[in-house]
């Protein structure tokens, strides 16, 4: 078989490089704060002005 040596590379590759860069890469984004919750406009861990107010 010509490309008999494709496993050897493929196996560790897909099975630790990639998911390495993937959540690194995963990491970086949410941390930078350029996630959004589910319908709030603010990024995860910033509080909005309304719920900064002091109440009453």
């Amino acid at each position: 078989m010509t490309a008999s040596f494709l496993p050897t590379i493929l196996v560790p590759l897909v099975g630790l490089v990639f998911p390495a860069v993937t959540m690194a890469a995963l990491f970086l984004y949410i941390e930078r704060g350029q996630a959004k919750t589910g319908g709030d406009t603010t990024p995860w861990g910033q509080l909005s002005e309304d719920s900064q107010k002091e109440v009453v």
